[in-house]
């Protein structure tokens, strides 16, 4: 998680540091702005001078989302807290406990309305287009890393859901194979920052998780012709496809 800043080390910065940082948003920068900054460094989750960098790497979001600075630092510690493993609802307490409507929400029942609406609210926060992009980049950089040995794991898979000799060990491995095949959450195929999944990879991805959604269907449905499964083993052109990286 150090890519979004979690873990504790001071790095302060005052109005003049953030202007030269943000030279767009130099008209807007207050020390309202700079305070806001350096309270989250004095939390105990945040490594302070991640925190800034982050800001400063991923400051292509704010703009295209036409944020405004105190708008983009709270979608980068909201993601910054998921990221780190907490849910949706105690990342936007965090996130927003300097506002009413979540301190009069802090402790309520989970039955109650009062924490349905805060569940609303950091759901709404969570789908929302600048939250999607700050949490779609900080996926795509180990997305692409273990590329070649994701598909490598793939292939081990492929084989299981066909030739392991239990129905419930060939279900695993159609499910596993179908949760693989799919980018990281929020991940466009093709970004802003410039990544794009070229053909033969999608194409790989698609003939994967067909093959693996109609094993599932025979397996679940009890179909035990082993003749009509070995027929859906994959193609060993398309497993072993060469990669770009």
């Amino acid at each position: 998680m150090a890519g979004l800043g979690i873990v504790k080390k001071n790095n302060m910065v005052d109005v003049d540091d953030l202007k030269r940082m943000f030279p767009k948003k130099k008209g807007t920068i207050t020390e309202k702005t700079a305070e806001m900054i350096n309270e989250v460094q004095n939390e105990a989750e945040f490594d302070g001078a991640k925190f800034v960098d982050t800001l400063y790497s991923y400051q292509n979001v704010m703009y295209k989302n036409s944020a405004n600075i105190d708008q983009y630092i709270d979608a980068i510690r909201f993601a910054a807290y998921l990221e780190s493993g907490d849910s949706s609802i105690d990342a936007y307490k965090k996130t927003f406990s300097r506002r009413e409507f979540v301190q009069n929400r802090m402790n309520v029942s989970t039955d109650s309305s009062e924490y349905r609406e805060l569940a609303s609210a950091a759901t709404r926060f969570k789908k929302s287009p600048m939250v999607v992009d700050i949490m779609a980049q900080a996926d795509v950089p180990l997305y692409l890393m273990f590329q070649g040995t994701r598909y490598e794991a793939v292939n081990v898979l492929a084989k299981e859901m066909v030739d392991a000799r239990h129905a419930k060990d060939r279900i695993s491995a159609a499910k596993a194979i179908l949760e693989q095949v799919k980018p990281p959450e929020n991940l466009k195929i093709e970004m802003d920052i410039g990544v794009k999944e070229n053909n033969a990879i999608q194409d790989l991805n698609d003939q994967l998780a067909k093959l693996a959604s109609s094993q599932l269907v025979h397996l679940e449905s009890g179909s035990t012709d082993l003749d009509q499964l070995g027929a859906m083993k994959p193609n060993s052109d398309v497993i072993e496809a060469e990669i770009d990286e």
